[in-house]
């Protein structure tokens, strides 16, 4: 085990709360609390850049809380945006995620009775619809395209292997997570895993990242973090997607 992991036995505990614990905030005000992360992702497919990505992630006093907003290489107006409430127990609160333009529409996911229930508005629905989902809500929201929410999972993989610390550092093995994707109206089981060290070039620098893959039922993810927990670069090769920070 390298000295870079045996130190995540210090440090990710930290950042496991700062990344389990989330809050509402309204859109149009810059987050209150303390910053833990933000940035600019780049989507890129078949080497093309399609979108970005923009995101903030920050610490309340007792929640924490992100949002991203998604935007088309198209040169349109519209975008797709999406806030997250996460407790400190790292269970969920409250999800929405709202599309401007013509094709306008809000979901919101929060948990109801033990379970969760998602409500969906949409301009071509004639009245919100309802559906409820036998989750619990500790089910972690992975919603399409927007990679920050990956980041998310990656704290949590590490804070909860990490709080089984030894003097040896912290244990990695693959680690299953019951998932909501509220955009497909769908969940699924994915499971993450530390694969080691590596070194890339990322915008001409050469860096060296740690890698953690994600298995999923539609194919595996490529992701690599960086010594500041900070994701770097994400790849996804059954669709031809790369994701990398400005």
């Amino acid at each position: 085990m390298s000295k870079q992991i045996r130190n995540l036995a210090k440090t990710v505990p930290v950042i496991f709360l700062l990344a389990t614990s989330l809050n509402s905030f309204a859109s149009n005000k810059k987050i209150p609390g303390k910053l833990v992360d933000s940035g600019t992702f780049d989507i890129i497919v078949n080497g093309k850049r399609v979108a970005t990505e923009t995101f903030e992630i920050a610490q309340e006093s007792d929640f924490n809380l992100a949002k991203g907003t998604l935007k088309t290489d198209e040169g349109n107006k519209e975008s797709q945006t999406y806030e997250l409430e996460i407790t400190p127990t790292g269970d969920l609160r409250r999800y929405e995620w709202n599309e401007s333009g013509a094709a306008k529409g809000q979901t919101t996911v929060a948990p109801q009775n033990e379970f969760l229930v998602q409500r969906i508005t949409s301009a071509s629905l004639q009245k919100p619809v309802e559906q409820p989902y036998v989750l619990p809500a500790s089910t972690v929201v992975l919603d399409d395209y927007f990679f920050s929410q990956r980041e998310l999972l990656l704290w949590r993989y590490l804070g909860e292997n990490c709080a089984k610390r030894t003097d040896k550092g912290c244990p990695m093995p693959k680690t299953s997570y019951g998932v909501l994707v509220p955009r497909q109206r769908s969940s699924m089981s994915v499971s993450m895993e530390f694969k080691g060290r590596e070194r890339l070039n990322i915008h001409g620098k050469d860096m060296e990242l740690s890698r953690f893959d994600m298995h999923t039922e539609n194919g595996d993810w490529s992701m690599w973090m960086d010594d500041l927990y900070k994701l770097q670069r994400i790849t996804v090769d059954a669709d031809q997607t790369e994701v990398i920070r400005e």
